[in-house]
């Protein structure tokens, strides 16, 4: 692997820079330094139709190039048919400390030009480090073609918004109110609505915020959905929420890669709720989030799976309401479907199963064994009180020889899967050592091998 780039984006608006060689080539390079309004002199003993239609302003010069020709000059491209002369063009400006664009040998080059797509405010950049330039044509066509108009637009009406947020009471945090946008919903509503639309939207988000003593805005708090363990099964709006975030408050079962997301400065505040482990009270989770809400920070609560699957998620948003806060949810992959996906291990067949149930062991009890009503049976946190589930099970019909499957850490790199039965399921979890996370099926999916027959 070559020595990487470091990619910049140079303001040329004024600066010197020196072309030699008059072709398609240079054609090319002049047209994009000329966008950048640099003040461009071009050295070439002959030169194309397109070039010459470029002068005034650019100061063309009809002759070979002479050594000391680069003096002076910020940027040199030695675009000649000759590699010889782009050799000597190049060795000049190195003696010199210039930085020399050579078109036949970009390994020999002190920088590359990438493939640019632009669109208004927006620049895009792509290259392969001068290693395969047709790769690179191809990802500046596809690129162009998936992105519209409305990068434009959005751009524009960002920047307008951004300028509004330092000239008010809320310059104090306009980089955090920025960075807090939803980007991915803003770009859709700018290809449905355009600009007005976006003006709209942006408006509304910043409206229905309270303000507190300080006359900050406050900024709505995220529920965000973890998934159920997995980084890469993520959602692009948790990623978003995650990045912007000042505050975090998480479950014990966050894999800890997913808060990698966050910003070096990000508060990451542990609010352990798990099984027979010392942990934060629900009371205590609310508190701190309407505390950390009326600070004028950007909070976000990252729980595991989906907010509202067994995740106390709208206890949550009852404390925020009460406090006058404003809240969005951010669903996440449940580890209810999610986990025996990964696994290979569906909740539906077409002619065995076609409907599927989600119960919490944690809750089961004398008081509360129903069992749901579906051909397939999933049950979070059952793993303590297996034994008691699946007598459950069978007293309320289902035979002792029903297949039934343990996960345990789902989705996550030492993920374990263990099949048995009903009555059996749980002595083969105790003798494989099977702990906490263990998501549970039951029904005749949990005996399907990955080839749709009996395992």
């Amino acid at each position: 692997m070559k020595t990487p780039l470091y990619p910049i984006a140079l303001n040329l608006k004024g600066v010197r820079v020196l072309i030699v060689g008059g072709g398609s080539i240079a054609a090319r390079k002049l047209s994009e330094i000329l966008i950048c309004e640099a003040q461009v002199t071009l050295i070439a003993t002959e030169t194309n139709e397109l070039i010459k239609r470029y002068a005034p302003p650019v100061q063309l010069i009809e002759r070979p190039y002479q050594k000391g020709d680069e003096k002076g000059y910020a940027l040199v491209f030695a675009c000649t048919d000759s590699e010889k002369v782009n050799g000597e063009i190049a060795t000049a400006c190195v003696e010199q400390g210039i930085w020399c664009n050579r078109a036949d040998a970009s390994e020999l080059s002190a920088f590359h030009v990438p493939g640019v797509i632009r669109r208004g405010d927006v620049t895009i950049a792509m290259g392969t480090a001068g290693a395969a330039p047709g790769l690179t044509r191809l990802l500046k066509q596809k690129l162009n073609t998936a992105l519209g108009e409305e990068i434009t637009v959005l751009a524009s009406a960002l920047a307008e918004f951004r300028k509004s947020l330092r000239a008010s009471k809320q310059a104090e945090i306009a980089r955090q109110i920025m960075e807090s946008l939803p980007y991915s919903q803003l770009l859709e509503v700018a290809r449905q609505q355009g600009e007005s639309g976006i003006k709209q939207f942006l408006s509304n988000w910043l409206l229905p915020q309270t303000k507190n003593k300080a006359d900050k805005p406050l900024l709505p708090v995220a529920l965000v959905g973890a998934g159920p363990g997995h980084p890469g099964l993520l959602t692009l709006l948790a990623v978003e929420s995650l990045k912007s975030a000042d505050v975090i408050l998480h479950d014990r079962l966050i894999a800890p890669e997913i808060l990698d997301y966050a910003r070096p400065d990000c508060e990451i505040i542990p609010v352990e709720k798990r099984g027979h482990h010392a942990s934060m009270r629900q009371e205590h989770i609310n508190a701190l989030l309407v505390e950390k809400a009326k600070q004028g920070l950007r909070v976000v609560r990252l729980k595991g799976g989906d907010p509202f699957v067994f995740g106390r998620g709208f206890e949550e948003i009852q404390a925020l309401e009460a406090a006058a806060l404003n809240w969005s949810v951010i669903p996440g992959v449940s580890s209810a479907t999610g986990a025996p996906s990964f696994a290979g291990l569906p909740l539906t067949h077409r002619g065995g199963a076609r409907s599927f149930a989600v119960m919490t062991g944690m809750a089961f009890s004398e008081a509360n064994h129903d069992i749901p009503k579906a051909d397939t049976v999933v049950v979070l946190m059952g793993l303590h009180h297996w034994p008691s589930i699946a007598e459950a099970f069978i007293k309320q019909g289902w035979s002792a020889n029903t297949p039934a499957a343990a996960l345990e850490q789902g989705t996550r790199p030492d993920q374990r899967m263990c099949r048995a039965t009903l009555s059996t399921l749980g002595d083969a979890t105790a003798r494989l050592g099977f702990a906490s996370p263990v998501l549970m099926v039951v029904g005749v999916c949990a005996g399907l091998s990955a080839a749709g027959g009996p395992r």
